[in-house]
């Protein structure tokens, strides 16, 4: 969605304005993955606000209240929000793993192809938020893109792109230690990098602006989950408003309808589990208990174990003396 060269990322994604929002709205759910990314007039100076473009984290806080208010109205997305304008030292970046008011549906990317920063002074500051989204897209819900497989590499030397990876700073990748890239990594920023043995580059990892201790701390984690609750919520949208029986001394809800209810929730997440979105376990639990008579509330209960990501690999590997016991 086009908009125009002076409306900056914070506007595109204020749910008050009819940019983003407007896009969501129109498209009525169908939207699972939205980027934002700014295309600067000539002379564009950034205000750099604890190492970012001041404008890029304007649009953290924006895009997730977007996103609570999508979530509210039945609709799902991922937001990756373009990080520009790097100040090249990780230290001085902002923790978006401890961010006062977290942003799980918000993910900052502030990798670039540094060739592409090269070709023209307005691009230098560039981050490369539209490659994150695609390789996102192309992985499975539960996979994480930065999987170490030939389609999430994103250098392609046919067509001359990522041949060398960089940052928004404008510099190539390699001008950064490990120690600085580390700590990136660990405040939840989402770039590329090399991997010994492998051609290419690849995203390094998934972050979310949320804690690393949180649910959703990864992209893939808040995909699984959304697309459990939208497989559930279909399943389930046809029992509202129908009629729910309950025992005529005690008042409790009838076991037979419980358990038809338990079942219609358990049976929806059958197709993640034929996908390998996720590993099993589904469950799902309705309270007898619950007072629907006066309320007309009914709660359920559903749970699954997830599939895990083994994001670091350990391989203990040594001699073995074949005259030894």
């Amino acid at each position: 969605m086009p908009v125009a060269q002076n409306v900056t990322m914070t506007q595109m994604a204020d749910k008050a304005n009819d940019h983003l929002a407007k896009l969501l709205r129109d498209k009525a759910g169908e939207v699972v993955l939205a980027m934002i990314c700014l295309n600067p007039v000539v002379g564009y100076v950034p205000t750099i606000v604890t190492g970012l473009d001041s404008d890029s984290i304007g649009a953290i806080y924006k895009l997730q209240e977007l996103a609570t208010a999508e979530f509210e109205k039945d609709r799902y997305c991922e937001f990756f929000v373009e990080g520009r304008s790097f100040s090249g030292t990780a230290s001085a970046a902002l923790n978006l793993r401890t961010l006062i008011d977290e942003c799980p549906d918000v993910s900052v990317v502030i990798m670039a192809d540094n060739d592409v920063s090269n070709l023209k002074p307005i691009y230098n500051k560039y981050a490369a938020v539209e490659d994150f989204t695609a390789i996102v897209s192309l992985s499975e819900v539960s996979q994480n893109a930065g999987e170490l497989i030939q389609d999430f590499n994103l250098t392609n030397v046919a067509q001359g792109f990522f041949l060398n990876a960089g940052l928004s700073s404008g510099n190539h990748i390699n001008t950064f230690n490990d120690a600085s890239l580390d700590l990136l990594n660990e405040k939840g920023y989402v770039f590329a990098s090399a991997t010994s043995g492998i051609a290419g580059y690849h995203i390094v990892d998934t972050s979310t602006c949320a804690k690393i201790t949180s649910d959703y701390a990864y992209v893939e984690n808040n995909r699984t989950i959304k697309k459990a609750i939208k497989l559930a919520r279909k399943a389930i949208l046809p029992r509202v408003k129908s009629r729910i029986y309950v025992d005529s001394v005690s008042g409790k809800i009838k076991a037979e309808n419980a358990k038809e209810i338990e079942m219609i929730t358990t049976e929806s997440l059958r197709p993640m589990l034929t996908a390998g979105d996720i590993s099993g376990g589904i469950d799902a639990f309705v309270d007898p208990n619950q007072n629907i008579l006066a309320t007309s509330k009914l709660d359920i209960l559903l749970t699954f174990v997830p599939v895990s990501i083994g994001r670091q690999i350990t391989l203990k590997i040594g001699f073995k003396n074949p005259l030894k016991s």
